[in-house]
C-alpha cells in the first residue's frame, strides 16, 4: 500500500509539473503574441509583416521540452513539447486577427504552419540533446543545447512555410534578386538563436525553483553533491574512514552498472557516496571502521547488534534532511537495504536459543526467534538506482572479505548475492528487469576483477 501511494504521488507530481510548465510556456507565448499584435496594428503594414514572420521562431518552443527533460526525462520532454507546439499554434491563431487584417490571411496561415513545424522539430531534438548521460551537469550546457537547437527550429519554420506555400500559392512571384532570400534566412537564424538563448537562460534560472516546488532533482543539482570535498563527505572521511572508502568503491560499481542499463549514473554515484552516512552516529560498531581487531558486537546480544545496525538507516535520513540532500538521494539512503535480513545476527540468535534450550533441565524446545527483529525496516528499492546500489553495497562488502579473489570466486559470490536478493523479493517494487539484473551482474564481476586483481 505504501509503495502504491508513493507511485501515485510521483505520478501526480509529474503531471502537475508538466501542466505547470506548459501553462508557463503559454503565458510567455501569449505575451509575445500580444506584442506582435500591437505591432501589427500600427499604421505601417511592413512592421506587422515583420512581426508576423518573426513570431513562429520567437515563441518558447525550447522551454517545456528542456525543463521536463532535465527533471523527468526525454519522454516527458517530447510528449509535453508536442502538446505545447499545438497549443502555441492555436494561441497564434487566436491572438493574431489584428495583425492578419493589416497583412493578409495568407501570412497568418504561413506563420501558424511555421510555428507548428518549428515546435515539433524542437520537441524531437531538445530531449536528445539534454538526455545524453552526463551531457548537462552545469547550467552553461543548457545554453549550449539551445544553440544546437537553432538549426532544427529554423528548418522547421522554413519547412512549414514551404508546405503552406505549396498549398496556397502566392499571388505575386517571389523576388530572388539582391540576395533577399539569403538576407531573410540570415535574419531568421539570428532571431532564432537569440530567442533560444534567452529561453535557455530562463530555464537555467527557473530550474531550481521548480525543483524545490515539485521535489524533483536535475543532474545539475546532483553534480553539486558529487564533490568529495563537501562538508558531510569530509566528515565521513575523518570519522568513519572505512565507510567512506566503502562508499567510493560502491559508487564506482553502481555508476558503471547504471550507465550500462540506461539508468542515471550520476544519481547512482551520488547515492553511493551518501548511502551510509547514518554510520556517523556509531562508526565503531561497523566492521569496516574497526581497525583494532576487537569486535564490539562480541559483548552484545544479537538483538542489540541488529538494532544498532538497523538504526543507521534512520540516522542517515535524519542527517540527509539536516544537510538538505536531494530527495532521490534520501530515497536511496532509505531503500538501500530494503527489508533484507541480517543473517549473521539471526543465526547467532538462533544458536543462542538452541544453546539455552539444551542447558535447561526440562529439555524444552528452543524458543522461536522472531526474524522480523533481524530485518531492516525498508522500504524496498523503488528505482533502478536504488536497486543497483543495494546490489553494489552487498557485493562490494562480500567480495572484499574473500581470501582468494579469483575470477571464479568473485563470479560465484556476485551470483550468490544477486540471486539471494531476487529470491528474497527485494526487487518486487523496483523497475529493474531480469535482463537489467543480468547486465548489472556482468558489470560487477568485470569491475571487481579489475579492482581486486593483485
Amino acid at each position: 500500500m505504501k509503495s502504491l501511494y508513493r507511485a501515485t504521488a510521483h505520478r501526480n507530481t509529474h503531471l502537475c509539473l508538466m501542466l505547470s510548465t506548459t501553462l508557463l510556456s503559454l503565458a510567455v507565448g501569449a505575451g509575445l503574441c500580444a506584442a506582435a499584435a500591437q505591432l501589427g496594428g500600427l499604421s505601417d503594414p511592413f512592421v506587422g509583416k515583420v512581426a508576423l514572420q518573426a513570431l513562429p521562431v520567437a515563441l518558447p518552443h525550447f522551454l517545456a521540452p528542456a525543463i521536463l527533460t532535465l527533471l523527468l526525462g526525454p519522454v516527458a520532454g517530447s510528449v509535453t513539447g508536442i502538446g505545447q507546439s499545438i497549443l502555441l499554434t492555436m494561441l497564434l491563431l487566436l491572438w493574431m486577427p489584428e495583425a492578419s487584417s493589416r497583412t493578409d490571411a495568407r501570412g497568418l496561415l504561413f506563420a501558424t504552419s511555421s510555428c507548428l513545424m518549428a515546435g515539433l522539430l524542437a520537441s524531437a531534438s531538445v530531449p536528445k540533446l539534454l538526455a545524453r548521460p552526463g551531457s548537462v551537469r552545469r547550467r552553461s550546457r543548457v545554453v549550449l543545447a539551445a544553440a544546437k537547437t537553432v538549426l532544427p527550429v529554423a528548418i522547421g519554420a522554413a519547412a512549414g512555410a514551404i508546405l503552406m506555400g505549396a498549398v496556397i500559392p502566392r499571388a505575386e512571384p517571389i523576388d530572388y534578386t539582391g540576395g533577399r532570400i539569403a538576407l531573410h534566412l540570415a535574419a531568421g537564424i539570428a532571431l532564432t538563436l537569440a530567442a533560444l538563448v534567452v529561453q535557455a537562460i530562463f530555464v537555467a534560472v527557473l530550474l531550481p525553483i521548480l525543483e524545490h516546488i515539485f521535489a524533483q532533482t536535475s543532474d545539475i543539482t546532483l553534480q553539486n553533491y558529487a564533490d568529495l570535498a563537501s562538508p558531510l563527505l569530509e566528515r565521513l572521511a575523518l570519522e568513519a574512514p572505512g565507510t567512506y572508502n566503502h562508499g567510493i568503491m560502491v559508487a564506482s560499481l553502481a555508476a558503471a552498472a547504471a550507465e550500462k542499463i540506461g539508468a542515471n549514473p550520476l544519481l547512482a554515484r551520488v547515492g553511493a557516496y551518501y548511502h551510509d552516512i547514518g554510520k556517523l552516529s556509531k562508526p565503531s560498531f561497523f566492521t569496516e571502521n574497526n581497525q583494532v581487531g576487537r569486535n564490539p558486537h562480541d559483548t552484545l546480544s544479537p538483538g542489540t547488534s541488529a538494532s544498532l545496525l538497523r538504526s543507521h538507516v534512520k540516522d542517515g535520513i535524519v542527517l540527509a534532511e539536516r544537510y538538505r540532500l536531494p530527495l532521490p538521494v534520501r530515497q536511496i539512503i532509505e531503500e538501500h537495504h530494503g527489508t533484507t535480513v541480517m543473517a549473521f545476527f539471526l543465526a547467532k540468535a538462533r544458536a543462542a536459543a538452541q544453546a539455552a534450550a539444551g542447558k535447561s533441565a526440562d529439555a524444552r524446545p528452543p524458543a522461536e526467534v522472531d526474524e522480523g527483529l533481524f530485518r531492516y525496516p525498508g522500504p524496498k528499492p523503488s528505482s533502478k538506482e536504488s536497486g543497483i546500489l543495494m546490489l553494489a553495497d552487498s557485493v562490494e562488502a562480500a567480495t572484499r572479505s574473500l581470501e582468494h579473489a579469483t575470477p571464479s570466486a568473485i563470479d560465484s559470490k556476485v551470483s550468490e548475492i544477486v540471486d539471494g536478493k531476487i529470491l528474497d523479493g527485494q526487487f518486487d517494487e523496483c523497475p529493474l528487469t531480469l535482463g537489467d539484473i543480468a547486465e548489472v551482474r556482468k558489470v560487477f564481476t568485470s569491475s571487481l576483477l579489475s579492482i581486486l586483481h593483485k
